[in-house]
């Protein structure tokens, strides 16, 4: 009696840290007077995250057993839903990354082509050689050189664990590839339809390199043993 106590008091704790991220991450994004930075930002929710996932297992072993897997299933699509959400966050509408918004159907000839000279770039691996060559030449700051080259490498790999555990045909490495391309495709061309960032052919090859190369590591054998134990 005393364990079951015990582990409802720990789900409930749980549950209870998570609202308290979500609840600060949500603030933080819409009030003017209490600003996290962004990475912090996304800890928090990661932390909302684990949280919330610990929370369904507990509760599923203990209690529920029979729907441990639909517990666990909940968590886990509550996490892929903030994670894309953050996603979209960062790439249309981070203030700290200076987002604007203005639809480049509205401006004359001549603004979009200078938007689309500075903005634009479908020159294959332009962009890595440019910031590659000018972190090494200390022209460009670390910081600008992980956001662009490590940022862009790293930003979709989360889809390499949520979609195949949440759609079966992701587990087909064609599919999720051919998935994920299009996914960053529209990023990148809604950056440039809303001229709120820059449309760029090597920001399509990063992200879908770096969810490729996840979806691989997730299936050797350690990564499907991996994978296996957090959804079961």
């Amino acid at each position: 009696m005393l364990k079951k106590f015990l582990l409802a008091a720990s789900a409930v704790l749980c549950c209870l840290f998570a609202s308290v991220c979500v609840g600060l991450y949500l603030r933080s994004e819409l009030s003017s007077n209490f600003f996290i930075q962004p990475t912090f930002r996304v800890i928090i929710m990661v932390l909302a995250c684990v949280a919330l996932y610990l929370a369904a297992r507990l509760v599923g072993r203990s209690f529920f057993p029979e729907r441990k897997k639909l517990f666990i299933q909940g968590a886990l699509s509550f996490s892929f839903i903030s994670y894309f959400v953050i996603l979209v966050n960062f790439l249309f509408f981070e203030s700290s990354f200076s987002r604007t918004h203005s639809l480049i159907f509205l401006h004359d000839g001549e603004t979009v082509s200078a938007y689309l000279d500075d903005f634009l770039n479908l020159e294959l691996f332009g962009m890595i050689m440019r910031y590659t060559n000018g972190y090494l030449n200390g022209i460009v700051s670390f910081e600008r050189f992980f956001m662009n080259i490590i940022g862009n490498f790293i930003l979709f790999m989360p889809f390499a664990f949520f979609l195949p555990i949440l759609f079966k045909r992701q587990n087909n490495f064609f599919v999720f590839s051919l998935t994920v391309a299009l996914i960053s495709f529209a990023a990148e061309f809604i950056q440039v339809i809303f001229m709120t960032g820059t449309g760029d052919i090597d920001d399509l090859l990063l992200n879908t390199a770096g969810a490729c190369l996840l979806f691989g590591i997730l299936r050797t054998k350690a990564g499907q043993a991996l994978v296996e134990f957090i959804k079961n």
